[in-house]
Order: structure tokens, then C-alpha cells, then sequence
């Protein structure tokens, strides 16, 4: 599996500590029903379960919409490295026209252009003057 980005990672941690939080709050929720608290404390635990719940569903949720983003980001850059590794062996005017047109061959296009570019600036003299 993939590593996750620190923004999941921050996510999954909110996440299990209001878990948490709503767990023992629902503990004193059901105490208070029992009356092993006094009912007020019950109520209130109540409400911090619920309020607790609601945050770690949210919380979850984002998890999820980050690590599937990282995910497509992730595969998106896989897919443009195995076309840049077909496409390197196109002359430079071939590739500029697919760069564009765009896409993920585009993309590929422009990147290999670009470290064509910066390969010929690395390997010409320094200009006297």
C-alpha cells in the first residue's frame, strides 16, 4: 500500500481521538440511564457522544476524499512516467506537438522537453562576456 499524506495522517488521528471521545461519552450516557451518574451527567454525556460521533464521521470522511486523491495523484504520475518512457525517443518538434494537444501524454511530452532543455543548458559553454 501506498504512504499517506500527512494531511490523511491528520485526518485518521482526529478521527480516533473523537472515536475516542464519543466511546467514553458514551459510556456516561449509559451510566446516566442506569444511574450509576446522576442523570444530568448522563445528559450531557449524551450530547458529547453525539457531538463527538458527528466530528468523527466528518473527520473519517475527509480521511477517505484525501487518501483517494493521493491515490489518483499517485497513479496519475505512474501513468506519465510509462508514457514519457515511450515517448523519449521522439525527436523534439514530434513531442512538441503532443505537448500541445495536453493530456497525460502531453504532460509526459512536456516534461521530457523540458529536461532535454535543461540537459543542453548543463552542457553548453558558458557564453564569454
Amino acid at each position: 500500500m501506498a504512504e499517506i499524506s500527512d494531511e490523511a495522517r491528520s485526518y485518521k488521528s482526529g478521527m480516533r481521538v473523537a472515536g475516542l471521545l464519543s466511546v467514553v461519552a458514551l459510556v456516561g450516557a449509559i451510566g446516566g440511564f442506569r444511574g450509576w451518574v446522576p442523570v444530568p451527567v448522563g445528559f450531557l454525556s449524551g450530547a458529547v457522544f453525539i457531538a463527538a460521533a458527528g466530528v468523527a464521521t466528518m473527520l473519517g470522511a475527509r480521511a477517505h476524499r484525501q487518501l483517494v486523491a493521493d491515490r489518483e495523484k499517485q497513479n496519475r504520475m505512474g501513468m506519465i512516467l510509462m508514457a514519457a518512457s515511450q515517448l523519449g525517443k521522439q525527436d523534439d518538434a514530434t513531442l512538441e506537438g503532443i505537448a500541445a494537444r495536453g493530456g497525460l501524454a502531453g504532460d509526459a511530452a512536456s516534461l521530457i522537453l523540458q529536461g532535454r532543455r535543461e540537459k543542453r543548458e548543463r552542457e553548453s559553454p558558458p557564453a564569454l562576456g
